[in-house]
This record gives structure tokens, sequence and C-alpha cells, in this order.
């Protein structure tokens, strides 16, 4: 190898930063929208009245922010009139040009000597506060050298004129810093008159938007209003005096009145009650509103969190927990640090104790409020049910304040779990609420099994954790179960229902295509009203959608069980089938009433367990209620032919009695070896209220 190739060593080497692929990155991946230099702005100048403040001098600290119109030349250059008028030289040079306004703030902070502007303004990632006020890190907003890069984000130029409070006779020195990178530090020619720093932001025409006298306004007060710091706003044709944005009192120093009004005005409603928040070693300190109407489990909007006063997000999700997603907070986030971007805080460990004590204070306020005002807890209650659900299958003391005063639905009317477990000795639940409404009264009916609806968020969670701090025994109640409880018809009926049973099979052999057809079933189950209940299908997949992706789906799932379907020994219709099933000719064929009766009979079994019909289903009972319709003008004796462009042909002269009405009661013994109508038997339970016929 050629030594002669290879570069002679050197010493260490700076790496280039390319200014404008950093302030890329800022706009489009740290910060949220161009709006935040206003913001970090403010935070430079509340940090350099604290810094000054350090210093032990006494005097009157002071943040004064001028916003100037758009496309006038002379914006953003010279001196400060207090009027909101800029005069004085061009401190830049060069022709004038038309701009997209610009903005001003002046603090009477700490200042910066021209070495603070080398180590502060021009090296990207310092800390403005990084050696004199380290001791005193937490008085401060900013974390970070990069918040003076964010006006990068609107201007392609940034002009600070400072003079430092350290020593009284230091000049008054100009900071010019452009976006390509380069910056350039020279005596002002216009002193400031006392201690502190002008920053001026020329916006480019195509951010004028961001800097409006209108929005420059709605910015601070949105920011700042919590700041603990005199800041005045001056807007061409405002008051010569400037507007004050008053330092307000945060919510939680609030009555609860005066509090309902910030969280109408920063929520959007009217809370039905507030929960103070403390975590004070971390001195965080706020309050949570209740809201005032249903809210969704599985999304919070987020709370108002500031540090030190400053509007940190308007949406933070980090501090309080999701289960309470019923509760929207506005809170001072106190020694916890915000990330690069100062709109999110850092996720650690301090962050993690805040977010666990936060849960441990909802919690006990609810279980407060519970015993001391159960009027108010009833409210909440009723609005927040899930949500107080979600906390307290965490929380063994507010869990037992659900399992006592919450209200489940059974398919015995609405109990608390505490009485469900007293008349059962255990739990028994459905995790579907379709399922549920499918089988309420048919469980009732058939062995008093007290059934749980657990089909909403939380419920099976909640049920687990119950049945473990009370010790209860815990099982999932399927369908299926239902089954093994109903009972065979009587032997005499044994040929007809067997019958019924093979027409049944050949009727449905392709209602599901591709899986083995349903078995049918004939049994004695109550209620009588009920014709039929699908069972084996709960995890059917003929609801995963039609074309190739229903396909591919179906091939995905383990195969599916063979659904079958019971029909009821003791219902009439089926009766009536069982009748039929026992001749001969068209009535018990494949395409007569006894097929499209079995077919009907299934569809509304999926309809009864809440299954959704997919196409075929539809069809054929369209096509059983047409081949019904037509049999019956058949049995009418009409012979008129169907329906068609000119209408429907004229009503019969006389209408027999229906084939599918009741036997007299004095009439012949029936294929099931009874007479006369169906009806409860001895010792058969009213029908539950929950029944699905």
């Amino acid at each position: 190898m050629d030594q002669r190739a290879v570069p002679e060593p050197t010493g260490r080497e700076q790496f280039q930063v390319d200014l404008r692929g950093i302030v890329e990155i800022l706009s489009k991946h740290l910060y949220s929208s161009e709006q935040v230099f206003v913001r970090e702005l403010i935070q430079n100048a509340v940090d350099a009245l604290t810094a000054r403040a350090n210093l032990g001098q006494r005097y009157q600290g002071r943040i004064d922010i001028y916003a100037d119109a758009p496309g006038n030349p002379n914006a953003g250059t010279g001196t400060n009139t207090g009027t909101g008028t800029n005069t004085g030289a061009d401190t830049r040079g060069g022709e004038r040009t038309a701009t997209g306004g610009t903005v001003r703030i002046v603090d009477n902070g700490v200042g910066l000597t021209a070495d603070d502007m080398r180590t502060m303004l021009a090296t990207i990632g310092a800390s403005s506060k990084r050696d004199i006020l380290e001791q005193t890190r937490g008085s401060f907003l900013g974390q970070f050298g990069i918040g003076l890069l964010s006006c990068f984000l609107v201007a392609d130029e940034i002009v600070v004129r400072s003079r430092s409070a350290r020593t009284a006779d230091a000049p008054t020195v100009q900071w010019v810093g452009s976006a390509d990178g380069t910056y350039r530090i020279f005596p002002a020619e216009h002193p400031l008159a006392e201690p502190g720093t002008e920053v001026t932001v020329t916006a480019r025409p195509d951010a004028a938007r961001w800097v409006t006298p209108r929005r420059l306004r709605e910015s601070v007060i949105g920011y700042a209003r919590y700041v603990p710091a005199p800041i005045r706003v001056f807007t061409p044709g405002g008051p010569a005096g400037g507007e004050p944005v008053a330092w307000a009192a945060p919510p939680w120093r609030l009555d609860f009145v005066a509090a309902g009004q910030v969280c109408q005005r920063d929520f959007g409603f009217r809370p039905i009650n507030r929960i103070p928040l403390s975590v004070p070693a971390l001195g965080i300190e706020g309050v949570g509103f209740v809201m005032d109407g249903w809210a969704r489990p599985d999304i919070r909007a987020g709370d108002r969190v500031y540090l030190h006063g400053m509007l940190v997000s308007d949406s933070n999700t980090q501090l309080v927990p999701d289960s309470a997603f019923f509760v929207r907070a506005e809170l001072e986030a106190g020694a916890l640090s915000p990330t690069a971007s100062r709109e999110a805080l850092q996720d650690n460990d301090l962050l993690a104790d805040a977010r666990r004590e936060l849960d441990r204070q909802i919690t006990e306020w609810l279980m407060r409020l519970s015993a001391e005002r159960p009027a108010e807890f009833a409210q909440i209650a009723d609005l927040h049910t899930n949500g107080i659900k979600a906390i307290a299958e965490h929380h063994s003391g507010l869990l037992d304040v659900v399992f006592r005063t919450f209200e489940f639905e059974t398919n015995d009317g609405a109990m608390p779990l505490a009485e469900v477990a007293e008349r059962a000795g255990e739990l028994v639940y459905v995790s579907s609420v379709d399922v549920f409404r499918s089988v309420a009264g048919l469980a009732a009916a058939q062995g008093g099994v007290l059934l749980i609806n657990a089909g909403y968020a939380n419920d099976v969670a909640l049920l687990a954790a119950a049945a473990q701090q009370y010790e209860l025994p815990l099982q999932e109640f399927k369908a299926d179960a239902l089954g093994a409880t109903f009972s065979a018809p009587p032997a005499a009926a044994g040929a007809a229902v067997g019958r019924l049973e093979a027409m049944g099979r050949s009727a449905l052999a392709d209602m599901t295509p591709g899986q083995p057809g349903p078995q049918v079933r004939v049994a004695t189950f109550f209620p009588p009203d009920v014709p039929a209940v699908l069972l084996g299908a709960e995890n059917s997949s003929s609801g995963a959608g039609d074309g190739i992706w229903g396909e591919l789906f179906t091939t995905m799932q383990d195969p599916a069980p063979v659904p079958e379907l019971v029909v009821n020994f003791q219902n009439p219709a089926v009766e009536e089938l069982l009748r039929l099933s026992s001749g001969t000719g068209p009535a018990a064929g494949t395409d007569g009433p006894v097929a499209h009766g079995i077919r009907m009979l299934f569809v509304a079994a999926q309809l009864a367990a809440g299954r959704r019909l997919d196409r075929g289903a539809s069809d054929v009972l369209t096509e059983a209620l047409t081949a019904l319709l037509h049999q019956q003008r058949a049995a009418r004796g009409s012979s008129q032919p169907p329906a068609g462009p000119t209408g429907p042909p004229p009503p019969a002269a006389s209408s027999p009695p229906s084939p599918t009405g009741p036997a007299s009661p004095t009439g012949p013994p029936s294929p099931s070896g009874r007479t006369g109508p169906s009806g409860p038997t001895a010792g058969h339970r009213p029908e539950h209220p929950n029944t699905t016929s």
C-alpha cells in the first residue's frame, strides 16, 4: 500500500453545522408550529429577570413586547420610544425592503456582554444560564440553548441589543445573527438606557401571519397568562403605555365558580366537580375538572401543563393517568423538566412518581366523595361509570365502593356485585353485550343462572379484581353451555323429531360455505315463545367481511366450530314444522315450507345472537319469505299470477284458517304427542323481561 496516499494526522477539528438544516429540523420535527418563537423569547426574558434578581439588585422587572405593522420598511430598527414605534438608523445596513412585520421583546433583566453573546447566543446547545445559575436551575424556564434559533422559523435575521447588569458602566453591544450561520458583534449605535436586552425579529413576508398584532397579543396571553412577571404588549393604535398582560391567578387558587369559568374558556365545558391536585415535593399543584358529559375511555383529550407559569402544552397526557379520562386538568409542573422543544415533559423517574401520586389522589378523592357527599358521587358515577371502574380495578378501596354500590346489568335486573355474590355465591359473566342479550332470558329460564353483562369497557378486568379481592369463583358463561340444560323431546315424538332434524340439516347444508352445514337438534327449553337458538357460533368468522379480504381473514382463523341450531319443541311454529315434516309431497321437499321455515329460524337465531347477517343469509331470508307467501297464496286457491308491473292480484274471496295455526284442543294428536296449544307447564317461570324472542 502506498503510504503517501494516507493524509498526515491533524489536531482536533470542529464539526461543521449547517444552520439552515438545523432550522428545518426544528420546524418539521421539534416544534409544533412557528408560533413557538414568541414563547421562546418570553421565556428568555423571564429568565433574564430571574437572573438579575439573583444578583441581589433591587429593581422593578418588566417585559415589553412590540408588534409593528407588516410592510413597514423601517420596522425592526432603531430604539424603543415606549410608544410602539421605531426610530433610528438601520442597524443592518443596505437598502430597506418591505417585511412581513416585526416583533421586539425588551426586558430589563441581567443583560449580556459581548463574551456572553459569543458563548450563549452563538453556541448551539449552550444554556444561557449555564454557569452562574446552575445552583438555582429550577427557577428558570429555559433549559436549552436552542430557543433563540426558533426565531429563524419566521425570520432570516435576529438582532439582539444588550447591556449587562453585572457592571454599572457596561456598554451596549449588538449581535446580528443570520440564517446562513453567520453572526456579527459590534458596539450598538443606540445604547440602551438601562441594563437589559432587546430582541428584534423581522418576519419574512411568507411568515407575516405569525407576527400580526392580533396574533402576537393572543400568543402572549396564551403562553404567559400565569407567568409572575409584568408584561405589556404594544400594538399600532393601542394604548400609549401598552396593554398589560395581567398576571392571573391560576385556576387551582380560585373558588369553584371562578375556576369553572377558566375550565369553560380552556376546555369548553362547565365542570360538575373539581379535584385538588398537589405534589409538594416536586412543586406540582393544580386542579382536575370532572367533565359534565360522556367521555371516551380510549382517548384522553389531555391537560394544560405549565412550567413556572409558562404554558408547556394544552394537550398533555403525561401527568394525569389514562384511567381518569373523565378529568381535564390544569397543572403547574414544578420541578419536572421540559423536553428540548419545551412542549412536553421529560419522561423520567420524577415524571413516573408524579403520575403515580396523582393517580392515588384522584382515587382517594373519589372514595372520600362517596362517603362524605354521596349525592355528588352518584352524579359522577352516572356520567362516568367506566372511568371509575377503570380506576377501581387497581385500587382495593375504590373497588369496594364499586362492589357495594355500582349496579351491573344481570338477567334478573340491575344489582350491585355484592348482591350477585350473596345470591349466587359466584360471579358468572358474559363478555359480549350481544351474546348477553341473546342468552339472558334463556339462562334464567333454564336453571336460574345469574348472569352479569360484562360487555362494556373494563368490566371483565374489574370482575377479575373483585373475584380475587373477595375470594369468589369467577367464570365466563358460554352460550353453548345452554345446550346441556335443554331436555330431550318425549320419546313418542322420536320419529317426527328425527325427520325434522334430517330435513333441517339438508335445508341448511349450503348456509355456511366452506364449512360443514349447521347441525339441527330438536329440544325442549324455556320460554316456549323462543322458537330457536344458535349454539357454537360465538367464534364464527362469518362477520369477517366479504370479498378477498374476508376470505383471507377467514383462512387465517382457527377452524370455526360447527354451529348447532336448536329448535324449541314447545314452540307453536316448531310444532307446525313437525306436523308438516311427517307428511309427503311438496311441503316436505327441499323447496317446501319445512325447508324454508328451518332457514328462517336459522336466520332469526343469528339475529337473536347478535350476529351480522352476510349477503347469503339476507338472500335466504328473502327467498324463504317469498316462497312462503307464494305457498300461502296457493293454499288459498288463488289462480292469479304473482304481482307484476300492473300491481298485486285482488284478494281471495275467503281465507281459511292458516295451516300454521294451533291445533284445536279436541283435534287429533299432533306428531309431538300433545293435544291443544302449547303453553307454560307446571313449575315454569314467568318470562323474564330480557328474553329475546
